[in-house]
């Protein structure tokens, strides 16, 4: 059976055809969350139960239907999520594209023209690229020690290197200084206010996002410059910091295409761009294994990668996620209208329990077929 047949018999058992999406009322936040029993919304609650605690992730949360239909002990935890930040970043550059302030295909010297002085390669390098990790760039780490291994992320911003790729565009590799190019051209130069205040203006606020925050990594033309990788650095300044029911609150806007409770905030053009595959995947590169086929403007797609699978071979296809550092992740699945956020774990993959695929196995059995 193909992959496509398969996926096929499981949408019309799960009742998850056009049709009967349709059917469906979608709920959103107000102050909390209204919860609901995983039987309301179609699922075995003794299953659901099995695949969470075999997860072993005790800040997990699960929302169907805009419900949150299982919540961890700790769903109210609150800490930084490193690279899962990136996913706000790319969330601001939409901000500024739909209110007509960029183009996707532009180049970032418009903006920065000092770096094609530096190195005339800049001048091929489009934002699309610094959103899918195509930039070439690997950036100057500046100075390392005293809680700064990663090096200090202003530097990647002021301080211009050497493309490390031919032409750009053509490979791939995963590099904070991408994303820090970018965060500083939607701040200081498109939104001409720092991330952070664009994002709670816009995004946060509307949702009811109200325990987070966004470190700080220094001050750049006298604006604030805010992680926007979420580069472990300096304690308290590694990206979002955020708990894993607020983190839901923005899954579920994207499930939702950028519709919260009937106010379109984000393009429903530019989430989809967002989170579809942006990297072909013939694409060369030191991270092309893991991303080429299967990655969008930060956000991990389950696009069919190099190696000819998937990244969550037991998720419908049109699943995408967040990841950061051990287990600060969080999925949006459309095709089961679920969010999935796991936070907190210090092991990268989940191994203590099962992994996220084995969960994905098992959510796919707990569903209930209707009779």
């Amino acid at each position: 059976m193909s992959e496509r047949v398969r996926w096929a018999m499981i949408a019309v058992l799960m009742g998850l055809s056009a049709a009967s999406m349709g059917a469906v009322q979608i709920v959103f936040p107000g102050t909390g969350w209204q919860e609901a029993t995983p039987e309301s919304q179609g699922i075995d609650s003794a299953k659901l139960k099995a695949a969470a605690e075999g997860l072993n992730v005790p800040q997990l949360v699960i929302v169907r239907h805009g419900y949150l239909i299982w919540g961890g002990p700790q769903a109210d935890a609150y800490h930084e999520i490193y690279s899962s930040t990136k996913v706000f970043t790319s969330t601001c550059l939409g901000l500024v594209y739909d209110d007509g302030k960029c183009q996707l295909d532009e180049p970032m010297v418009k903006y920065l023209p000092e770096w094609s002085l530096a190195y005339p390669i800049y001048s091929k390098v489009t934002l699309r690229y610094l959103a899918s990790m195509r930039g070439g760039t690997r950036g100057k780490l500046g100075f390392v020690g005293a809680g700064q291994r990663w090096g200090d992320p202003i530097t990647y911003v002021t301080e211009p290197d050497e493309p490390e790729f031919q032409p750009a565009g053509s490979q791939i590799a995963y590099q904070d200084s991408n994303v820090h190019l970018l965060g500083r051209i939607v701040a200081m130069h498109l939104a001409h206010e720092p991330l952070k205040d664009l994002f709670e203006r816009r995004i946060a606020d509307p949702i009811g996002m109200s325990h987070w925050d966004w470190g700080i990594s220094g001050t750049v033309e006298g604006m604030t410059h805010y992680n926007a990788a979420g580069t472990p650095a300096l304690k308290g300044n590694g990206g979002i910091r955020i708990t894993p029911l607020d983190a839901a609150r923005f899954a579920l806007l994207f499930l939702n295409r950028g519709n919260w409770n009937g106010k379109q905030l984000l393009s429903t053009a530019f989430v989809d761009e967002a989170t579809r595959n942006q990297v072909p995947v013939t694409t060369p590169g030191r991270s092309s294994k893991g991303w080429s086929g299967a990655y969008g403007f930060y956000w991990y797609t389950n696009g069919i990668r190099s190696d000819g699978k998937r990244r969550w071979p037991s998720a419908p296809a049109g699943t995408y996620a967040a990841q950061g550092g051990g287990s600060n992740r969080f999925y949006v699945i459309p095709e089961w209208n679920m969010v999935v956020v796991t936070l907190g774990s210090s092991d990268p993959d989940m191994r203590v329990g099962q992994s996220i695929d084995d969960f994905f196995v098992r959510v796919t059995a707990a569903f209930i077929v209707a009779r």
